[in-house]
């Protein structure tokens, strides 16, 4: 009961936090680069991060760092002392990894699953990607830190080609190159 309780009053307090008063349509100021726009048309995305829940803050942190150089500090916050803490690391780029430790979180086993073909078979997040310019080099410098090597690189003609490595949790990080870059 005192963990559904928990779990309540986090979400009221990131509500709280994140929460905004939705203008009503004729306060909006749109912004096109076309005047023949559509109205139906889907709106323009930018990735801004991927979110891991992790077991271990301090060392996933120095992990993803050191190793993958997400170096720079860009959010530090803890809700519902001292339950849920999340960091934001941004890398030379702009790409951005959230690390969030929540006190009473737990692994499930499906997650032990590290061959990416057959995680694919749950649902939920499975994997996440980041690109990068030399693949082969890439993963064999990962290799000589110790990380997890899970799928080495392989390629889809005419597209690209990825391999796959896993951070000290488990979590596994695709690794991309296209071909069309």
């Amino acid at each position: 009961m005192r963990l559904l309780l928990s779990f309540f009053a986090l979400a009221a307090l990131l509500l709280a936090i994140f929460a905004h008063r939705v203008p009503d349509a004729g306060e909006v100021k749109r912004t096109t680069t076309s005047a023949s726009r559509s109205l139906h048309q889907p709106p323009t995305f930018k990735f801004n991060h991927v979110g891991i829940s992790v077991a271990n803050l301090p060392a996933q942190i120095k992990w993803y760092s050191d190793i993958l150089g997400f170096d720079k500090l860009v959010l530090n916050y803890t809700a519902l002392l001292p339950l849920f803490h999340t960091v934001q690391l941004m890398d030379s780029v702009g790409t951005v990894v959230e690390l969030q430790s929540y006190a009473n979180s737990t692994r499930l086993d499906v997650d032990k699953i590290l061959n990416p073909l057959n995680r694919a078979a749950y649902q939920g997040i499975f994997h996440f990607a980041l690109r990068v310019d030399d693949l082969n080099a890439t993963y064999t410098y990962l290799g000589k830190q110790g990380v997890t090597l899970v799928a080495p690189p392989s390629c889809v003609d005419p597209y690209g080609c990825s391999a796959f490595v896993a951070d000290p949790e488990e979590n596994i990080i695709e690794l991309v190159h296209y071909t069309f870059d």
